[in-house]
């Protein structure tokens, strides 16, 4: 009964890891598409509305660009670059 329990605790961390770093991910995602459009001369909601897009169901090519703007500004940290695009005006 107890490996049970233990095999169910850990199966459970596990989830609530994955689920959570899924949701980073995609936060990820969209705040490099809104960074880029902005910077590439759009407008926020226009920004916002290609973020929210891709951050469904993203491009490999879109979750590679967005690993190497992490790694080469942000020291691979998600949350850097999510509050730089949240300080331009993402939602996300």
């Amino acid at each position: 009964m107890d490996i049970l329990i233990g095999l169910i605790t850990v199966a459970l961390i596990g989830f609530l890891l994955l689920r959570h770093n899924t949701k980073s991910g995609k936060r990820a995602v969209g705040a490099h598409v809104f960074l880029t459009e902005l910077e590439e001369g759009a407008d926020a909601l226009a920004a916002m509305e290609k973020a929210n897009a891709s951050m469904g169901n993203p491009s490999k090519t879109i979750i590679h660009r967005t690993y190497e703007r992490l790694q080469r500004d942000h020291n691979g940290k998600a949350r850097g670059l999510i509050k730089k695009a949240e300080g331009r005006g993402f939602i996300g």
